[in-house]
C-alpha cells in the first residue's frame, strides 16, 4: 500500500511528529510505501519529495504589518499554495491513503479538498481539537482530570455531563459561538 503522511512539521518538532515518523518506519518495514507532504525545514531529512513541499511559514514571527498578518491568516485557512503541491505530490507518489495529522496553520485544511478531488481516501489523525477550537480550551481541566480517573476519553460520556464541564466561553475570543449546543458570550 502506498501511504501518504501529511503531518505541518518535516522533523521531530513535538512527540506527535516522534510518532508519526516510527509509525512511518513501522509501515516500511511491514512493506508499504511511505512518502510525507509537510513545509520545508532544514531540520528535516532530505526526501525525495522535498520539492514538493510547503515553503516554510513562521506564524510566531512579531514585526509584522496589516497586510502581511491578513496573508497568513487567509493562509492558515486556505492554502492555495499547499493544495497546488499537494497535486503534485498526489500524481507523482500515487496514494492509495492519506494520514493526515496537524495540518493547521501551515499546510491547510484546503489539503483535504485536494485529496478528495482525486479520490485518495483521508484517515485523519487528531490529535486535538484546535481545528475545531483554535483558541484550544474547548474543555476544562477539571473535565479531562475526570476523564483520566475513569478511564475514559470522553466521548462516551452523556451530553448532560459534556455540557456541564465545557468551557463557559467561547473558542472565538469576542465572538458568539456554540460551544456544545449552548449560547456563549465571550469577554476576554
Amino acid at each position: 500500500m502506498r501511504i501518504l503522511y501529511c503531518n505541518k512539521y518535516s522533523f521531530p518538532f513535538s512527540g506527535t511528529e516522534v510518532h508519526l515518523f516510527e509509525l512511518m518506519d513501522l509501515m516500511r518495514s511491514g512493506g508499504h510505501e511511505v512518502a510525507l507532504f509537510s513545509m520545508s525545514d532544514p531540520r528535516g531529512p532530505s526526501t525525495a519529495y522535498d520539492r514538493h513541499f510547503v515553503p516554510h511559514v513562521d506564524f510566531k514571527q512579531r514585526k509584522r504589518g496589516l497586510i502581511s498578518n491578513a496573508r497568513l491568516a487567509a493562509h492558515a485557512i486556505y492554502s492555495r499554495e499547499a493544495r497546488r503541491r499537494l497535486r503534485g505530490m498526489i500524481a507523482e507518489f500515487r496514494p492509495d491513503v492519506a494520514h493526515v495529522r496537524n495540518i493547521y496553520h501551515h499546510l491547510s485544511p484546503s489539503i483535504l479538498w485536494e485529496l478528495k478531488k482525486h479520490g485518495v481516501p483521508v484517515i485523519y489523525h487528531l490529535n486535538d481539537f484546535k481545528l475545531l477550537c483554535p483558541a484550544t480550551t474547548w474543555w476544562r481541566m477539571v473535565a479531562l482530570a475526570k476523564n483520566a480517573a475513569e478511564g475514559s476519553s470522553g466521548t462516551s460520556r452523556p451530553k448532560a455531563a459534556m455540557r456541564k464541564d465545557a468551557v463557559p466561553r467561547s473558542c472565538w475570543r469576542r465572538r458568539r459561538t456554540f460551544t456544545n449546543g449552548s449560547e456563549h458570550t465571550s469577554v476576554a
